[in-house]
Formats: structure tokens, sequence, C-alpha cells
């Protein structure tokens, strides 16, 4: 950026405070357009599924704007619906690191009353380049490799609850068709399409909880909830209060020379 521009920008700067009173504010200038952010943003929709909880440019944006009403960080995060962490993470990402140093021009910050001596530029180039190329997690609903693994199980489910849904109540037995389990559709796919990627039974348990490619449950005889986990019962140890081991028994009892102690020895079974 030229430095004949920046004193006339100095008026549109960000000012981000900051908690600690012995370090001064930071000051942020935005390089690109109001226009540029547009197509940027429009570039990151056409390339990239963004989640719903995930901040975009144009939400980005709207913060550095509220920032420039001085508001602070945590006021925009009640505007926003967002996590200060997120914005400050995302401040950081499109920030150039190299700023200019303008205390020969003597503006005043107007929020935080502070000469500016330093500003820093945002550019969104930074933040669109992050959002397009950056690594999620291999999620089902977000991965477009996983997604197109499933394409021939989800059309194979979707045929079977078609087939079953018109045939469960013909009167051609032979052709009537029965409630099946999920691990016997995952049998069946596995037998007609041997070459196409399957996934287990208890992924699509688990993709039939979350709902994520929205499979019928119609065709399932029941829905179990995948694993069981074992459990296993303590035996506790008889707690006589007047018992004594065997080897103590006294010598009456082992001679049988009283009534009472011979019944047991008689028993035949």
């Amino acid at each position: 950026m030229i430095i004949a521009n920046i004193k006339n920008s100095l008026e549109k700067v960000v000012c981000i405070k900051t908690k600690r009173k012995h370090l001064p504010n930071n000051h942020y200038l935005i390089k690109n357009s109001d226009e540029e952010i547009r197509l940027l943003h429009s570039k990151v929709l056409k390339t990239r599924l963004l989640k719903e909880n995930q901040m975009s440019i144009l939400h980005f944006n709207e913060c550095l704007r509220l920032i420039g009403q001085n508001k602070t960080i945590s006021q925009v995060s009640n505007i926003v619906r967002f996590q200060p962490k997120t914005i400050k993470k995302l401040l950081k990402i499109s920030a150039t690191n190299q700023g200019d140093f303008v205390k020969k021009f003597k503006k005043v910050c107007r929020n935080c009353d502070n000469y500016i001596n330093y500003v820093n530029y945002i550019d969104f180039n930074l933040l669109a380049e992050h959002l397009i190329f950056y690594r999620s997690r291999r999620t089902r609903l977000h991965s477009k490799t996983i997604q197109n693994k499933w394409k021939d199980f989800i059309r194979f489910w979707n045929e079977e609850v078609d087939y079953f849904r018109k045939n469960r109540f013909s009167k051609d037995f032979t052709k009537r068709a029965i409630k099946v389990s999920a691990k016997a559709l995952v049998n069946k796919f596995k037998k007609h399409y041997p070459n196409s990627p399957c996934p287990t039974t208890s992924t699509v348990y688990k993709c039939l909880k979350s709902n994520e490619f929205s499979l019928s449950i119609d065709i399932l005889q029941f829905l179990s909830v995948g694993k069981y986990r074992k459990r296993t019962v303590k035996t506790q140890k008889s707690s006589l209060k007047n018992a004594i081991p065997i080897h103590q028994r006294p010598e009456e009892a082992n001679n049988r020379t009283m009534e009472g102690h011979y019944e047991l020895d008689t028993v035949i079974g």
C-alpha cells in the first residue's frame, strides 16, 4: 500500500483492544475493497462447503465492522454468535504481519484515544486461501471423497427400500418383500458389487443414528444401537460372622462323638 494513501486510510482503522494495560492496542487496516471481499466469499462457497458453525468471509468482515464501532471482541461475539477465540483465530490468519510505521502522521485513534504508531494489514485473500485449502476432520457430511465412496451403497440402499415398500403386501409370495437387518443388506451389497467400497455394519448404524445420508429404516427388522458392552457381575465372598475354617474344626466334631455331626456324612447322592 502506498504511504500517501495510508494517511487518508487511518480514518478507517480497526482498533483491537488488549486486556493488558502496559501493551498498546493493535491497529489494522483492511487492504481489500467491499467488492473484492464479496468476490472472495463467492469463490470460497463455490470451492468449499463450509459447516454451519464455521465463520465465513462475510461474517468476519461484519466482525471487523462492529469492532470499528468501538465494540470489544466479546461484545461482537454475542452479536454474531461466534466464539471470541474464533474471531481472534481468523484475525491472526488474515493479518499480513507486514505493516507500516505511521507515527509521523500523528493520528489519534477515535476508539482508544491513543496515537497510531503502527498499523498492520488485514488481507482477505489470506483468509480465503485458508478456508479453501485447510484440512478439516474427515466427516461424511463434508468430505467429497467419503461421499463418493458411499454413492453406490446409498443408491443400493434406496433401491432396496423402494422395492420393500412396493412389495411388502404383495399377494405373490415369490415377490413379497420382508424386513431384513443392516448386516444382511451390507452382505448383499458386497455380493452384488464386489468392486465398490462398502461400509461396515457398525458404520451404517452410526449413519442411521446421526441421519447423515437420510437412509430410511423402513426395511430394517430392528434398529440396533451397535456394539454392546460386556458386563461382568462381581461375586462377593461369603461373609458369615461365626464361620471358621474346616481345619480348625474341633476333635469332637471329627470323631462324631456329638449328636448332629454325622448326618451329612451319611447322605447318599
